[in-house]
């Protein structure tokens, strides 16, 4: 029940596997009558070499069904839906919120002429110190992490939004200043 041209190329690849070791291995006679093996340059010594009447295949086929345009599942729908109904709802509160914050504004500048300066420079002394300490406590566990790629990028980033800020500062503290008080007021 052989085919033959199964069988021609098992004979095929039966003799490429010998030539390919051949190839590999040459054999010469020293002047004594003993023999050496010489490697070819190429030939790398440990690989295992294919056994004799391997047959390899020719082709690999995958049987899948393929894959639709447009993958649709009913979760991504709901979910979509959901959210963009927390953004109309986020959207819609925006509108009664902003005039609660003028209320808001005016209440804590009330309260914060009737707080205690010890209380009021104690917050200013711990927002202050944290402002400070945080970031550079997070660059020396970065730098232990040895990602100092990203210890540069935090620190560049950083010069350049002080410089921004205080440019910015002293364009409102300019001539033009007193004009952008006034409108905002």
């Amino acid at each position: 029940m052989g085919d033959d041209r199964g069988e021609g190329l098992s004979t095929r690849v039966r003799m490429s596997a010998y030539r390919g070791r051949e190839d590999r291995n040459q054999v010469s006679l020293n002047g004594d009558g003993s023999a050496t093996r010489k490697k070819a340059p190429g030939a790398l010594s440990g690989l295992p070499v294919p056994a004799p009447n391997a047959v390899l295949p020719r082709q690999v086929t995958v049987d899948e069904p393929p894959e639709p345009r447009r993958i649709r599942r009913p979760p991504d729908l709901m979910r979509l839906l959901f959210e963009t109904g927390l953004i109309i709802v986020v959207v819609l509160l925006a509108i009664p919120g902003s005039g609660t914050t003028t209320g808001l504004e005016t209440d804590i500048h009330n309260s914060i002429n009737l707080a205690p300066q010890l209380f009021l420079s104690t917050i200013t002394l711990l927002t202050t110190v944290a402002t400070a300490v945080i970031p550079v406590g997070l660059a020396v566990e970065r730098l232990y992490r040895r990602e100092g790629r990203r210890v540069a990028d935090a620190v560049i980033a950083a010069a350049i939004a002080y410089l921004f800020s205080n440019l910015l500062n002293l364009w409102i503290d300019s001539s033009a200043g007193p004009e952008i008080r006034a409108a905002r007021v």
